[in-house]
């Protein structure tokens, strides 16, 4: 992939393309992007009948999109791997207490 991350998504676009998409991508709505790359009439004709420039804006969307659920997916692992624990001895056999209780309210020792 280049540097600037265009390689694979953006072969064939001019750079206000890119920039228009970027600012789609960013939440911008189809004025706000245009601002960022061309007219609003030219980013609608492009979206309508720009067959390179709807597949690189879905391709760059399902990498986004993977990108924030494999994020999301690390979050909610480590959210619940044992480090959340602190080990406490209970007549020598090894618990695990959770840092907090359903209050949320630290957990008092024993």
């Amino acid at each position: 992939m280049a540097q600037n991350g265009t390689q694979e998504w953006g072969k064939g676009l001019k750079p206000n393309q890119i920039k228009a998409m970027e600012a789609l991508l960013s939440g911008q709505t189809v004025a706000g992007a245009a601002s960022a790359g061309a007219s609003r009439t030219t980013l609608n004709r492009w979206l309508r009948d720009n067959w390179e420039f709807q597949a690189a804006l879905n391709q760059r969307q399902r990498e986004v999109l993977s990108a924030v659920q494999a994020g999301v997916v690390k979050a909610a692992q480590s959210a619940a791997a044992p480090k959340d624990y602190f080990p406490l001895d209970v007549s020598r056999h090894a618990c695990w207490v959770p840092f907090a209780t359903k209050s949320g309210r630290p957990a008092r020792k024993r």
